[in-house]
């Protein structure tokens, strides 16, 4: 494992938080999940749906991270994916969608 590719570093942490903190995280939610301020999740699921080193379970939806997000971040390293699940930026591998590291708490 070579932690500066799999692992959020410091950069990309201050970078997100700092997205969120702009507008109390309400950009990166589904328009209609933010209104209800649930952390993104949808009616009736209090607990998040994903474990850092696991496979997302099928039908877990994962949304792309917003144009402005993406492009402060930068591409994601090669055999990777950003996403938002449950509320959490979220690093994905390609192919298997394993759970890399996730950037959590950020919606309340």
């Amino acid at each position: 494992m070579n932690i500066n590719v799999d692992l959020f570093g410091s950069r990309e942490r201050t970078i997100v938080r700092e997205y969120y903190e702009e507008d109390g995280g309400r950009r990166i939610c589904p328009p209609g999940l933010a209104k209800k301020h649930t952390g993104c999740l949808p009616p009736g699921q209090a607990k998040k749906r994903y474990a850092v080193g696991r496979d997302l379970d099928r039908g877990v939806e994962v949304f792309p991270l917003p144009p402005d997000l993406l492009v402060r971040l930068g591409a994601p390293p090669r055999g990777y994916r950003y996403g938002v699940v449950d509320g959490d930026v979220v690093k994905l591998a390609v192919g298997t969608l394993l759970v890399v590291d996730a950037i959590d708490g950020l919606m309340h």
